[in-house]
């Protein structure tokens, strides 16, 4: 995509500044600062980005568009980047992980970890006592939500409605939010040798 000129301003963007910039013959971006820049679409849509390198590479992270992402999450989702980019790792990647992530817990239920969960019992050779015991609760609770999606249980309410707080714990790894900037830095590209850098 062509751009027009790169309209840069004296001070940082607003919101008055942001709804008063209109649409012209090409795209054209305005930036704020420290990488992160609004493009401006020919149709009138306002989109956000922010501008980085990697290995001396310029990427673009696309933020969303405005004004469903405000001026101030476009700048903590600048400064969330920022952060990731000073432990080595790619925003882009790290937000394909997060994609890859929430498709797959789409198919996640208490049922299928629960199962799981009785299979590691087994090989880890619990007691027939332990077995029977995690089996019957799992009967339990498969009853009230077996088939329900992981990311929707409350870790409480398992606890209570198995009626053995232990249950809670198929739930809450895979329930709990990590914050972005920690969720994907075992799996996201990173390095010692390269330096990371946002672009103005």
């Amino acid at each position: 995509m062509k751009f027009g000129k790169v309209r840069t301003p004296t001070m940082p963007l607003s919101d008055i500044k942001i709804k008063n910039l209109k649409a012209d013959e090409k795209p054209y971006k305005v930036s704020d600062f420290e990488g992160l820049f609004i493009l401006i679409k020919v149709s009138g849509s306002k989109s956000w980005r922010f501008k980085y390198r990697v290995d001396g590479k310029e990427k673009l992270l696309v933020i969303g568009d405005y004004p469903a992402h405000s001026l101030a999450n476009a700048r903590k989702a600048r400064d969330a980047a920022k952060a990731l980019l000073a432990q080595g790792i790619d925003p882009n990647e790290a937000k394909q992980e997060e994609k890859r992530i929430r498709e797959a817990a789409k198919g996640e239920t208490f049922k299928k970890l629960g199962d799981a969960f009785l299979s590691k019992q087994r090989i880890e050779g619990k007691s027939k006592a332990t077995l029977d015991k995690t089996e019957y609760h799992l009967k339990l609770a498969n009853q009230d939500f077996g088939n329900k999606p992981i990311k929707v249980m409350s870790v409480n309410r398992v606890g209570k409605a198995s009626l053995n707080p232990f249950m809670a714990n198929i739930v809450s790894p895979h329930h709990q939010e990590q914050p972005y900037a920690h969720r994907f830095q075992p799996s996201a590209r990173r390095t010692d040798r390269c330096r990371f850098q946002s672009t103005t």
